[in-house]
């Protein structure tokens, strides 16, 4: 009989600390998710509040850029500030560039390309920057963005075209 308790005691043991240990794994995990949960919740928020601040201004403009033959998939927002001539690039939707490529967007005007800067390839990865302050632009008629060469291009790589949209 006193070995028989032995035994069950040893086994009650073994299984308490093993459900301990996994306790302590499943804190561990939650505690990541939320902190995780908390960070996002906070991005969102200031993201909110940036397109909330943008989108009630009389003043922009807001070009949907949708996928061309390169990414049909593809599509990303502009928005631009016709008096201030502040651009915001939103990418939606755009695959993650090659690390010698990135993406160029440009303002078109009367048919001739405007640059308006390069986009970060750190946005496709990890903590991503939704609202992206770009050049501003004196004036534009449409968006487009091109996957050129690191560091960009003077003139855009019209067949590397990923979206396009006018305003």
């Amino acid at each position: 009989m006193a070995a028989a308790c032995a035994v069950l005691l040893a086994g009650s043991l073994i299984w308490n600390v093993s459900q301990y240990n996994r306790n302590r794994k499943l804190e561990a995990t939650y505690f990541d998710l939320t902190k995780d949960y908390d960070s996002m919740a906070l991005r969102l928020t200031e993201v909110e509040d940036q397109i909330a601040m943008i989108s009630l201004n009389p003043n922009v403009k807001m070009a949907a850029m949708k996928g061309m033959e390169a990414s049909p998939a593809s599509f990303a927002t502009v928005y631009w500030d016709t008096i201030s001539k502040d651009v915001y690039l939103v990418v939606n939707n755009l695959p993650k560039p090659a690390s010698d490529k990135q993406y160029q967007l440009w303002a078109l005007l009367n048919g001739q390309p405007i640059d308006m800067g390069m986009v970060d390839n750190d946005v496709f990865i990890g903590q991503k920057k939704l609202l992206l302050r770009m050049k501003n632009a004196s004036g534009a008629q449409a968006f487009a963005i091109t996957l050129e060469k690191k560091g960009g291009s003077e003139k855009p790589t019209m067949d590397s075209m990923y979206v396009m949209g006018s305003l």
